[in-house]
């Protein structure tokens, strides 16, 4: 099955984004602690577990579509960022899958590469609270914001819970496109 629909075609495609969050000034009587709770702790966890999950399902993905077995394909993906693994399966899926399911597969690799920037904002993140609010936030002091300004967002339980469940729901999409395979390498 080696169609590549016209209907996917990345010019033609609506992408999903993620939105920005807008900058906010801090009033005076709010502070950035550098603590959060053991719940937030936890929760952050899970995050990063459902990533890692993701990542190695994007990387079965790729052993599939390109009739790898495990020890060869590992050598390939190992060292490949998600981002990367992400945009070689937008290349791939369209020249390997039917429409439909292309359809399906590049819509959950959309919100995979949305989860990854969460992922990252929180992996790399400085965590904290802001008080008086008690907000669960992380500021961004990453080389590529603008030094004069701190980004933070929000991640109170609520967004965290989503961002996990969004996670398994990702990898039980593209699940569905990857065989079974045994847990000893080479099966």
């Amino acid at each position: 099955m080696s169609k590549r629909p016209s209907s996917l075609d990345d010019n033609k495609r609506t992408k999903i984004t993620r939105q920005k969050s807008p900058p906010i000034d801090l009033r005076p009587d709010q502070h950035f602690q550098p603590h959060i709770s053991l719940t937030h702790e936890k929760l952050i966890g899970r995050t990063i577990v459902e990533f890692s999950r993701l990542d190695h399902v994007l990387s079965e993905l790729i052993w599939h579509i390109l009739k790898l077995q495990m020890k060869d394909g590992r050598l390939i993906t190992t060292r490949m960022q998600p981002e990367n693994k992400i945009a070689m399966l937008q290349t791939l899926v369209p020249r390997h899958f039917d429409e439909a399911k292309s359809r399906a597969i590049q819509i959950a690799l959309d919100y995979a590469e949305l989860i990854r920037e969460d992922r990252n904002f929180m992996a790399h993140g400085l965590w904290g609270t802001l008080t008086p609010d008690n907000i669960t936030m992380v500021a961004s002091v990453r080389t590529k914001s603008d030094p004069e300004n701190i980004i933070c967002e929000a991640f109170p339980h609520e967004r965290l819970r989503a961002i996990i469940d969004g996670t398994k729901k990702v990898i039980r999409i593209l699940r569905r496109f990857v065989p079974e395979r045994g847990t000893l390498p080479g099966k």
